[in-house]
């Protein structure tokens, strides 16, 4: 929108293509932690380097002065990869931990509850990953999912419902946007906005490639070629 535009051209090195992504990965991150309740004191998120997850780590710690626990996974990383990314991720404020590393170790998980008592989790992932985050949780917390990248289904035991009182539910920001009213999108997009132009939100890494590309581009998503960037689409007819 408008805000995007004028932001972006107050902004010492502007990037159009990485301010473009900020209603969706700034807005879902946004939503997620304001709408779920608003006393809590940590939130703990799995897909950690997604581009979401980036926007909740430092919205949480910087404009909500909460506590972050981010999760991220080992595999497929080389050493250098990881640590690289385990510091990017620090440096928006976040506590980074490895799946792998909580999986094997229950008493990391019960020093996690102890230290910072998580009642907000935000699941991208499902399956084993959404399993580990309702078990971190504390008794009366609240999972909210918002994608499915390992395809598989979340579940949790009966003994999370019956004795925890955890609560899962599910956020899709295309519906927000749908059914929110101008004023209240002008509301977020101000908000993230100023957070950008403040230094205190991080736009994520993003390229641009057109349309037509997408095959190959996706074929290089698959090998990693584009680690740690968001990719956007140009959807501009060009002339022949």
């Amino acid at each position: 929108g408008n805000q995007i535009i004028s932001a972006a051209n107050h902004d010492k090195a502007p990037n159009l293509v990485s301010w473009s992504t900020l209603p969706q990965l700034g807005g879902t991150a946004l939503r997620m932690l304001q709408d779920f309740g608003n006393e809590h004191i940590c939130v703990i998120q799995n897909a950690a380097n997604s581009g979401v997850g980036q926007m909740v780590s430092q919205l949480a710690t910087r404009l909500m002065k909460i506590d972050c626990i981010s999760i991220v996974r080992k595999t497929g990383k080389s050493h250098h990869d990881f640590d690289a990314m385990v510091k990017k991720l620090s440096q928006h404020g976040a506590k980074v931990f490895a799946e792998e590393d909580l999986i094997e170790d229950k008493n990391l998980i019960k020093q996690i509850q102890a230290q910072y008592r998580p009642t907000l989790a935000l699941n991208a992932v499902g399956g084993t990953s959404a399993s580990l985050l309702t078990k971190m949780l504390l008794p009366g917390g609240t999972m909210v999912t918002y994608g499915g990248m390992s395809m598989q289904p979340v579940t949790s035991s009966t003994s999370n419902f019956i004795f925890k009182d955890i609560r899962l539910c599910g956020y899709w920001h295309s519906r927000w946007m749908k059914q929110s009213t101008y004023e209240e999108k002008e509301t977020m997009l101000d908000l993230l906005v100023t957070q950008v132009l403040n230094n205190d939100l991080d736009l994520v890494d993003s390229t641009s490639v057109p349309l037509e590309d997408a095959k190959r581009v996706l074929d290089k998503i698959k090998s990693n070629d584009f680690i740690g960037r968001k990719v956007v689409f140009d959807c501009q007819e060009r002339s022949k």
